[in-house]
C-alpha cells in the first residue's frame, strides 16, 4: 500500500500537469472552435454576397442579351438603311450629273446674256454720260443766257437813264454825256476786276483750262489774279442795285460779307465816288483767313463742307487794302470788319443798310449775316445771296425767310445767285415825257 501510495504521490504532480495541459488544450480548442465559428459565419456571409453577385450578374447577363438582340435588330435596320442610302446616292449622283449638264448649258446661255447685258450697260452708261453732258450744257447755257439777260437789263436801265436825262430840261445833253462816260468807265472797271480785259486764266481745279469769257461771265471759275470771282453778270447786278438805291434815295450803307480779294467792294466804292456820294460807307466784312470749319452739331446742313480747306480763299486783310489802294479807293468811306461774322456783325457800327451782299457759302455764315444785318436793311433795300446754288446756303435763306415771314419774290441773276427787295413795291423805271417832268 505504501508503495502504491508512494507511487500515487509521485504520479499526482504528473497528473496535475497533465490535467493543466488538458485544460490548456481545452481552452485552445474552445478558442479555435470560436474562430472556426467566426470563419464559418464570415464564409456564410461571403457565400450570401457571392450569391447576390451571381444574381446581379445573371440579371446583367440578361440585359446584355437583350441589348445584343436590340443591337442585332439595329444592325439589321442599319444594313437595310445603308442599302437604301446607296440606292438613293446613286440616284442623286445620276441627278447631279444631269443637273451638271443642264448647268453647263445654262452657264453658256448666261455667259452670252451677260455679254449682251454688258453691252447694254455700256450703251446705257454712254447714254447717261450724254444726258449728263446735255444737262451740264443746258445748265451752263441757262446761266449764260441769264447772265446776258442781266447785262441787257442793266444796259436797258442805263439807256432809260440816258433817255430820262435827254428828255430833262435841265442840262439834258450834258448829263447824258456824263452818264455815258460813267457807264463806259464802270464797264471798263468790271472787265478789269473780273479779269476779262486781261483774259486772266482760272486756277481752281474744277474749272476748264484756259480763259473762257462765257465761263467768266457767269462766275464759274476762280481767276488767277483778278480781284473778284463772282463773274460779270453778278457784278453788273451789284452795280445796278447800287445805282437803284441811290436813285430811289434808299438810306443806308453797302456791305459785302465774304469779299475774297475785294473786287465787288472796289466797284461799289468806285461807283459811290463817281456819283459823288459822300454819305454812304462800303463795309468789307471777312475773316481774311478763309472759311470756318463746319459745326455739324449746331448747323447740320454744313456737315462735310470743305470750303475751309481751300487755301486759295485765304486772302489777308493787308492784301485786300492794297487792292483798294491800287485803284485809289482806300479812304474813310471804306470800313473793314475783320473776323468771323458771328463775332463782328452783331456789334458792327452800322446804323442802316441799303444793300447787303452775302457771299459766305455756308449755312452758318449765311445765317449769321442775315440774323445780324437784316433788321438794319432799309425798306426798299436789297439782299443779294451769291451762293444760293449751294444747298446749305439755300437752306439757310429759305429757313430765315420762312422764320421772318419774308414773302418778297426771289429774283435769279445767273442761275447761281438770287436777290430780293425788302418791303418795297415793284420797281419800274418809267420814261417821263417833258410835260410830266415839268
Amino acid at each position: 500500500m505504501r508503495k502504491i501510495a508512494k507511487t500515487l504521490a509521485l504520479q499526482i504532480p504528473v497528473v496535475k500537469n497533465w490535467y493543466a495541459s488538458l485544460q490548456q488544450e481545452r481552452s485552445e480548442s474552445s478558442r479555435r472552435l470560436e474562430e472556426l465559428r467566426n470563419e464559418n459565419s464570415r464564409l456564410l456571409n461571403e457565400k450570401e454576397r457571392l450569391l447576390q453577385e451571381r444574381d446581379e450578374l445573371s440579371q446583367d447577363n440578361k440585359r446584355l442579351r437583350t441589348d445584343c438582340d436590340t443591337l442585332s435588330q439595329e444592325r439589321d435596320m442599319t444594313t437595310a438603311l445603308y442599302s437604301q442610302s446607296n440606292e438613293l446616292l446613286q440616284a442623286k449622283q445620276r441627278e447631279c450629273a444631269e443637273l451638271a449638264q443642264q448647268l453647263a448649258s445654262t452657264y453658256k446661255d448666261f455667259e452670252q446674256s451677260y455679254k449682251r447685258e454688258a453691252l447694254l450697260r455700256q450703251h446705257v452708261n454712254l447714254l447717261d454720260m450724254n444726258r449728263l453732258d446735255l444737262l451740264s450744257a443746258q445748265t451752263n447755257l441757262t446761266a449764260r443766257i441769264m447772265s446776258k439777260i442781266e447785262l441787257l437789263q442793266s444796259s436797258d436801265f442805263e439807256v432809260r437813264k440816258l433817255l430820262l436825262a435827254a428828255q430833262s430840261n435841265h442840262r439834258g445833253t450834258e448829263r447824258m454825256l456824263q452818264l455815258h462816260e460813267n457807264s463806259s468807265y464802270l464797264d471798263l472797271l468790271e472787265n478789269v476786276l473780273t479779269g476779262i480785259i486781261s483774259e486772266d486764266e482760272p486756277e481752281c481745279p474744277h474749272a476748264p483750262t484756259g480763259f473762257d469769257p462765257d465761263v467768266r461771265l457767269t462766275g464759274r471759275d476762280w481767276p488767277k489774279t483778278a480781284l473778284t470771282m463772282i463773274g460779270k453778270a453778278r457784278l453788273r447786278n451789284f452795280r445796278t442795285l447800287i445805282e437803284t438805291v441811290i436813285d430811289d434815295a434808299i438810306p443806308g450803307d453797302i456791305i459785302e460779307t465774304g469779299v475774297w480779294r475785294g473786287g465787288a467792294c472796289i466797284l461799289a466804292r468806285a461807283l459811290l465816288k463817281m456819283l459823288g456820294v459822300k454819305d454812304r460807307t462800303v463795309w468789307v466784312a471777312d475773316s481774311f483767313c478763309g472759311l470756318p470749319e463746319p459745326n455739324p452739331v449746331l448747323y447740320p446742313a454744313d456737315e462735310g463742307d470743305s470750303h475751309h480747306a481751300e487755301n486759295k480763299l485765304n486772302v489777308p486783310l493787308d492784301e485786300v487794302k492794297r487792292n483798294f489802294e491800287r485803284f485809289g479807293l482806300l479812304d474813310s468811306q471804306v470800313g473793314f470788319l475783320e473776323g468771323w461774322f458771328k463775332d463782328t456783325l452783331p456789334s458792327a457800327p452800322i446804323d442802316k443798310l441799303a444793300i447787303m451782299r452775302l457771299d459766305g457759302d455756308m449755312y452758318e455764315s449765311t445765317m449769321d449775316a442775315l440774323s445780324a444785318l437784316y433788321d438794319r436793311l432799309s425798306p426798299g433795300g436789297f439782299v443779294i445771296i451769291d451762293d444760293y446754288c449751294l444747298p446749305n446756303c439755300k437752306h439757310a435763306v429759305s429757313y430765315f425767310r420762312e422764320l421772318h415771314s419774308i414773302n418778297e419774290p426771289l429774283l435769279e441773276i445767273d442761275n447761281a445767285a438770287v436777290y430780293w427787295r425788302k418791303e418795297s413795291h415793284a420797281f419800274a423805271l418809267a420814261i417821263k415825257s417833258p410835260s410830266e417832268e415839268d
